[in-house]
C-alpha cells in the first residue's frame, strides 16, 4: 500500500521522536483525549507551524514545496480553518463549480444557499468549507474535530460523504463511534501512539481505549457483552443486523 504522508523522528512540543504514516487514497482517524497532540499534528501536516523535520507528503519533504503547492493538494477543516473568498454561500459555490444547482441538492444546502457567508453558524460555515474542497477534489483532507460540532445523525451524514471520496482523508475525532467507517485507526496519548490497526483491531483494546479516556463506540461495546452471553458470534455494528440476528 503506497503511503502519501511520512512523519519521522517529529521533536516539537508534545512529540518526541514521533513517527507516523498514512496510505494514499484511505480514510485514516485519529483519536484521543484533549491535548493528546491530534489537532497539532495536523497544523503540522499542513504546513500551518513551519518546522525543519523530517515530514514526506508523496516522497518530497513538505518544506520543499511552495505555499500554493500545499494549498492546492491539502485541505485543512477545523473551526479555526474556514476561509471564504466570497460574500454569499452561492457565489461562493459558483466560483468552484459550475453545476451549482446539482451540488446544492446533492449535498442538501439549500437551507444555507442563500445566505452570506457571516450569516453562517460555526456548523453550517464548517460543513459549507468540508464541501468546498471536496468539490476541488484536494489530494488530501484534514479534518480537525468537526464532531464537536455536530449532532450524531449529522455525523453519520457527513461519513456518508467521506465514504465516498476517493483521495486521502485523515480526521480528527474525539468520539470513536466515527472510526468504524474508516480504514484505520490511531488512538494517541501525550504525543504517543499507543493503538493502531483498522478500527476492528484498535477496538478491542478496550481497556487501553478507557484508560487513554473514551469510550467504545456503542454498537460495538454492545456487541462485546452479547457475545459474553453467547447471544451473536461476531461483532455486529449495524443495529438493523444486530436486532434481526437477536430476534432468529
Amino acid at each position: 500500500m503506497k503511503e502519501i504522508i511520512k512523519v519521522n523522528d517529529l521533536n516539537y512540543k508534545i512529540f518526541h521522536n514521533f513517527n507516523i504514516s498514512f496510505n494514499k487514497d484511505k480514510f485514516t482517524t485519529i483519536s484521543g483525549s484533549n491535548k493528546c497532540g491530534k489537532t497539532l499534528l495536523l497544523r503540522i501536516l499542513s504546513r500551518k507551524i513551519l518546522l525543519n523535520e523530517d515530514i514526506n507528503i508523496n516522497n518530497k519533504n513538505i518544506n520543499e514545496y511552495t505555499n500554493k503547492d500545499l494549498y492546492n493538494m491539502i485541505g485543512l477543516i477545523s473551526k479555526e480553518e474556514v476561509i471564504f473568498k466570497e460574500e454569499t454561500v452561492l457565489n461562493e459555490l459558483k466560483d468552484t463549480i459550475t453545476n451549482t444547482n446539482e451540488i446544492i441538492n446533492k449535498y442538501n444546502l439549500q437551507s444555507i444557499k442563500n445566505k452570506l457567508i457571516k450569516e453562517l453558524s460555526i456548523k453550517e460555515s464548517i460543513y459549507l468549507y468540508l464541501i468546498i474542497n471536496i468539490l476541488k477534489e484536494k489530494e488530501i483532507l484534514l479534518i480537525d474535530n468537526i464532531d464537536n460540532y455536530y449532532t450524531k445523525e449529522e455525523m453519520t451524514n457527513i461519513i456518508k460523504i467521506l465514504n465516498t471520496y476517493k483521495h486521502t482523508i485523515i480526521m480528527t475525532i474525539t468520539n470513536l463511534d466515527y472510526s468504524i467507517n474508516s480504514n484505520y485507526l490511531y488512538i494517541i496519548k501525550k504525543g504517543k501512539i499507543v493503538l493502531s490497526g483498522t478500527p476492528n483491531y484498535v477496538l478491542q483494546n478496550d481497556n487501553i481505549i478507557n484508560k487513554v479516556g473514551l469510550d467504545l463506540p456503542f454498537m460495538y461495546d454492545i456487541s462485546v457483552k452479547l457475545q459474553d452471553y453467547n447471544l451473536i458470534d461476531d461483532i455486529e455494528l449495524d443495529i438493523d443486523r444486530m436486532v434481526s440476528i437477536l430476534w432468529k
